[in-house]
């Protein structure tokens, strides 16, 4: 019959305080590299999201401007009953304190924003 031999542990079972401190140094970056990725795409979905709701206050302007003869409205509080959701379209997606711009020309509308400018 074969003999198995068991390996005989000394004292010392375990990992080493080197060890320990490599694997958390590799956890730490790959949660500071998930982070930053975090970060850019949350800044980037605000962006468009900012982007959109730019787009729907300059269709909403011509829409009024199909039922007013061809005037566009004076202040964006004139497109209230265009949209629904008015108030929620009007402030930057990053910062509710800053609104969205809006200048009526006679050749169209352009609605633009402080922080993200086209």
């Amino acid at each position: 019959m074969r003999q198995v031999r068991r390996l005989e542990r000394s004292g010392d079972s375990g990992f080493t305080l080197v060890e320990i401190m490599v694997v958390v140094l590799i956890i730490g970056i790959l949660v500071g590299i998930a982070v930053a990725s975090y970060v850019f795409a949350n800044r980037q979905s605000a962006k468009i999201a900012c982007y959109s709701n730019q787009r729907i206050l300059e269709d909403t302007c011509w829409a009024y401007a199909l039922d007013h003869d061809g005037a566009y409205p004076s202040v964006m509080e004139e497109l209230r009953p265009y949209i629904t959701n008015y108030d929620d379209v009007i402030p930057c997606t990053i910062d509710d304190d800053v609104l969205l711009e809006y200048t009526a020309t006679a050749n169209g509308v352009n609605v633009s924003c402080p922080n993200h400018p086209r």
